[in-house]
């Protein structure tokens, strides 16, 4: 079972990576005054599928990232290798 992170509580920012065979996966967040930005840096030659929280309304995505589906308080985007930066309201 796969689990995405939730943004709750008084957390208001987060940062991790993770070493994949192809480079270092990394995400931040962060939220202030009903605002979310989420930032995601792929390893080249990947791909990664983006969960970006929200409030119902659709987030601001980089060009290039593709909307796969929409459903409740989330926006699950593909991207490929790079440095992606999403904003949304929550």
């Amino acid at each position: 079972m796969r689990r995405n992170p939730a943004v709750e509580g008084d957390l208001t920012s987060a940062s991790g990576s993770y070493r994949t065979p192809y480079g270092t996966a990394r995400t931040s967040w962060e939220r202030q005054d009903g605002h979310f930005r989420l930032s995601v840096d792929v390893p080249a030659g990947s791909t990664a599928e983006v969960h970006v929280p929200t409030d119902g309304t659709r987030p601001v995505a980089p060009k290039g990232a593709r909307l796969l589906r929409a459903q409740g308080a989330e926006a699950v985007y593909e991207v490929g290798s790079g440095h992606w930066t999403f904003r949304s309201a929550i």
